[in-house]
């Protein structure tokens, strides 16, 4: 497998998907990321893109506290 193949394989949520998702606003998810709190995300070309294993692994998570 090419590695763009697998990096294009991992499905990826932009901040309004995981907004809705998560019930918060854009705003929430963007100053999480300034306090280095939230989910890890990648930055390309400027855009946000939040990996969906790092999404689910947090709901995971948040449901055993």
């Amino acid at each position: 497998m090419a590695i763009n193949e697998e990096r294009t394989s991992i499905p990826h949520l932009s901040p309004h998907q995981l907004a809705d998702r998560w019930h918060k606003t854009t705003g929430t998810l963007r100053n999480w990321r300034c306090q280095g709190r939230g989910p890890a995300y990648l930055k390309i070309e400027g855009g946000i893109l939040y990996p969906m294993p790092e999404v689910l692994r947090i709901e995971e998570e948040s449901m055993n506290v």
